[in-house]
């Protein structure tokens, strides 16, 4: 009998926050005082952004964008990721990455189990306000997350 660990699928999306599509934000770039006075699209998305995540990493569906929990991992599956454990060092892994340890501090072992099977949602991109050549105090119409990557539970 063959065992895989299966694959994260890709998906790439630009979120976007606006004012004048909301109706509540601005409709153009004002001061950014005025954010006591006029909601923030940029604010707003990150509240959004927020939705997708726990203390402790991912929701297991992503805010809906994953339509059911993962799949653990069957006895075999787990087999594989403690032999690759057992056969690549830690030290060079974290030296690669440049991370001095695992998320939450797990072990070696622990967090590999975890990223064979847990779903992943990252944050590539995040701008909001005035993006020009000089600072500017300005509270933007808009709010984007330009890339935000969501990798697809495993299967």
């Amino acid at each position: 009998m063959n065992s895989t660990l299966g694959a994260k699928g890709v998906v790439e999306l630009e979120l976007v926050s606006s004012g004048e599509k909301w109706g509540r934000g601005p409709a153009k770039d004002v001061h950014s005082s005025l954010e006591a006075q006029v909601d923030s699209p940029s604010w707003h998305l990150i509240q959004a952004l927020n939705t997708l995540v726990e203390k402790d990493g991912p929701h297991a569906g992503c805010g809906g964008i994953f339509s059911s929990e993962p799949k653990p991992l069957s006895e075999a599956q787990k087999q594989m990721v403690l032999t690759y454990a057992a056969t690549v060092p830690e030290d060079v892994m974290k030296k690669e990455l440049g991370v001095q340890r695992w998320v939450h501090d797990l072990s070696w072992q622990d967090s590999l189990l975890r990223l064979y099977s847990q779903p992943t949602i990252n944050i590539e991109g995040l701008v909001g306000g005035y993006t020009g050549a000089r600072a500017e105090r300005r509270c933007s119409r808009t709010g984007r997350s330009p890339r935000s990557t969501c990798a697809s539970c495993p299967t």
